[in-house]
């Protein structure tokens, strides 16, 4: 009797021992599996914010090239009409009224 209760408790303690084995797998099986979650999340984050990035990039490039454009055709055309101005060409009719108005006035 002695005997078989020294089998039953043995077994018993195999038992839990078992049991405590295969929660502590069960777990560390969750903690890989929160982790590879984890990096994938961090993974996924860092592919949208290098999306952005360029999206930001490409967007100031374009801002720059089209002000630079514009700033070239607007100096350009104060080119052209200062040119103009210069040959007589140039000039409303406001202006030519009032370069008269001086011209008269002055002699």
């Amino acid at each position: 009797m002695f005997r078989q209760r020294e089998k039953e408790e043995e077994e018993t303690e195999e038992e839990e021992e078992e049991e405590e084995e295969e929660e502590e797998e069960e777990e560390e099986e969750e903690k890989e599996e929160e982790e590879e979650e984890e990096d994938e999340e961090r993974e996924e984050e860092k592919e949208e914010d290098e999306k952005k990035r360029k999206r930001r990039r490409k967007r100031k490039r374009r801002k720059r090239r089209r002000r630079r454009r514009r700033k070239k055709s607007t100096q350009e055309k104060k080119e052209e009409k200062k040119k103009k101005k210069d040959k007589g060409e140039g000039g409303g009719e406001k202006e030519k009224r009032t370069k008269e108005k001086y011209d008269m006035n002055s002699a």
